[in-house]
């Protein structure tokens, strides 16, 4: 066999309906096949193999593929990783016949450990090549300026908040002052309307 291509990891959204998933890439054995679920309410965690997922398709080269035993729900992600053991397997003995499957099996292997080391860097903190920092002081600086980030989102939407909160309690109020400010100047009208009529009248009895 030959590792043909360099995919070592797949991922696939949940429907509530399927529960069958292809793995379209080489592996040796159902054991080197893992499968992590995670969703928005739910924190990444590894299946069990044989209890949660079945593995089929074992030294294809096309690939197999898993079932499992659940029915993952709208949301939640499937992602099936190779994760080959590190361990060397083949002894050779002297004057024996050489194995070539066996040794290309082995060579199989050792490439897919390189893919699997290669797809885990892509997933690390990498510093420039001339950079003198410590990553073990970075990282903790990511997870403080995170944490910083979200309470500042945090505190503006508080602030949001209680700003429209104020500026509907001072409409409120504002309309408050126009409702007593109309009635002040019904009064105002009444009163002049009342003057007018009383004036009248004394004019008329007076001319008489």
């Amino acid at each position: 066999m030959t590792v043909s291509t360099s995919i070592n990891k797949v991922s696939y959204k949940g429907n509530g309906v399927v529960k069958e998933f292809a793995i379209p890439f080489y592996f040796l054995d159902a054991s080197d096949i893992e499968i992590w679920l995670v969703s928005e309410t739910i924190a990444e965690r590894k299946l069990e193999l044989g209890s949660e997922y079945a593995v089929f398709g074992s030294g294809n080269l096309n690939g197999g593929s898993v079932t499992l035993t659940f029915i993952p729900a709208n949301g939640e992600r499937l992602t099936i990783l190779r994760n080959v053991a590190m361990t060397q397997e083949v002894d050779y003995r002297e004057n024996e016949i050489f194995p070539a499957e066996t040794q290309e099996r082995a060579l199989d292997k050792l490439t897919m450990i390189t893919q699997q080391n290669a797809e885990k860097l892509t997933r690390t903190l990498t510093l420039g090549v001339t950079s003198e920092e410590n990553p073990d002081e970075i990282i903790p600086r990511i997870f403080e300026a995170e944490t910083e980030s979200q309470n500042s989102f945090l505190a503006a939407k508080e602030a949001e908040l209680g700003a429209k909160s104020y500026c509907e309690e001072a409409g409120r109020i504002v309309d408050g002052f126009d409702e007593h400010a109309a009635e002040k100047q019904q009064l105002v009208d009444a009163g002049v309307s009342d003057a007018r009529s009383y004036g009248t009248r004394f004019s008329i009895v007076t001319w008489r």
